[in-house]
């Protein structure tokens, strides 16, 4: 006997991209197949709409059409059980079962309202991150005889990630992004996506629009490279930042000055963005001086907050570039970097001027 459909769904997790996807294709579908366009399509906001509105609406007879589709907007995770503390216990136990008690009646009241649901609706709870597996609906919705659905939309956490300080892990972010290139029509070079990642960050509707964007550009005929990234994104390339940091510590004023503000003029960096990089270079490669220097520093690099998602081909760049500087001659360059900084931010220099200014100074100093 095959399974009947559901007629209700759970979409929870912090992969907003993937879930507004599905309920994109959803809503698609649902026009499609009635003709009636948004006529029988509603949409509410969980965290104001009622439980009993909420369950009407799902229960009317769909216009024209066989069924009825409504979304509600974070209603579960609004709803969800509050656990109160008081006196060294909580105040709202889990029961004998395991399960939270809901806070009020409204979870309550949708738990019995769900099973009576007409075989032409389609109730969609649309949450912004993952339910508590002992949430009530999302328990009661995974019982086979519960007409529910639940699907959970994920990201991959790095192992070194914190709750106050969620990091996803490169693995993932890296063949996401490669799958996206793809959807477009193109490849990419694992080195690129490397950088896109690096530079775009968690946002998968930005880096969507990069994906998107850079695949327009180069077509079927060869894969993404970081120089198309240069091209076509505010990016300034890894190996600009390594070069600049080269010249610097030579003393070497005139090739800083030329890539500074050829960042400046091709890729649209800001000069306060220039300095930002340079100073955190310098403060990268400090650390990783005295782990080249002290080998019970390098066997925990890779713990230390800088480094838990610097790609591979990075630090290795970053470990040959500190071998040929002093740390003394690292941290005065650095302490140098924090003065100019300081006097941009204070007002007692231009961003322009700091730059050629430092640039001058550091080759005075060498």
């Amino acid at each position: 006997m095959s399974k009947k459909t559901p007629i209700f769904y759970i979409f929870h997790g912090e992969n907003q991209f993937e879930l507004r996807a599905e309920l994109r294709t959803m809503r698609a579908r649902m026009a499609e197949a009635d003709g009636m366009g948004d006529l029988n399509i509603s949409t509410f906001d969980g965290t104001t709409a009622s439980v009993a509105e909420v369950i009407s609406t799902a229960q009317m007879m769909p216009f024209l059409a066989d069924r009825r589709l409504v979304i509600v907007e974070g209603m579960l995770t609004h709803l969800a059980p509050k656990a109160k503390r008081g006196k060294g216990k909580a105040a709202a136990e889990p029961d004998d079962e395991g399960e939270d008690k809901p806070t009020g009646g409204a979870l309550k009241v949708l738990q019995e309202a769900l099973p009576s649901l007409p075989e032409s609706a389609r109730l969609v709870f649309a949450e912004p991150s993952v339910l508590r597996a002992t949430h009530p609906i999302l328990k009661f919705a995974e019982k086979a005889d519960s007409r529910g659905l639940v699907k959970a939309f994920t990201v991959k956490h790095d192992k070194y990630s914190r709750p106050d300080r969620p990091k996803w892990d490169s693995a993932w972010l890296a063949d996401w992004i490669t799958k996206r290139v793809e959807h477009y029509g193109s490849t990419v070079e694992r080195r690129a996506v490397a950088i896109l990642a690096q530079q775009v960050g968690q946002d998968l509707y930005a880096l969507d629009n990069e994906c998107a964007k850079l695949a327009a550009y180069v077509g079927t005929s060869r894969p993404i490279t970081e120089r198309d990234i240069a091209a076509l994104t505010q990016y300034l390339p890894e190996a600009s930042i390594f070069d600049i940091t080269d010249a610097l510590g030579k003393g070497d004023a005139k090739t800083a000055l030329t890539l500074m503000h050829r960042s400046i003029e091709r890729f649209g960096e800001s000069p306060l963005g220039i300095l930002a990089m340079i100073n955190r270079q310098f403060r990268l490669l400090i650390q990783v001086r005295e782990a080249v220097d002290d080998p019970r520093l390098e066997a925990t690099l890779r713990g230390v907050e800088d480094f838990k998602s610097t790609p591979d081909f990075v630090l290795k760049k970053l470990r040959e570039q500190a071998r040929r500087f002093p740390l003394a001659e690292l941290e005065r360059i650095y302490r140098h970097l924090l003065d100019v900084d300081y006097s941009i931010k204070t007002g007692r220099i231009t961003d322009v001027l700091a730059l050629d200014l430092l640039a001058a100074s550091l080759a005075i100093r060498a």
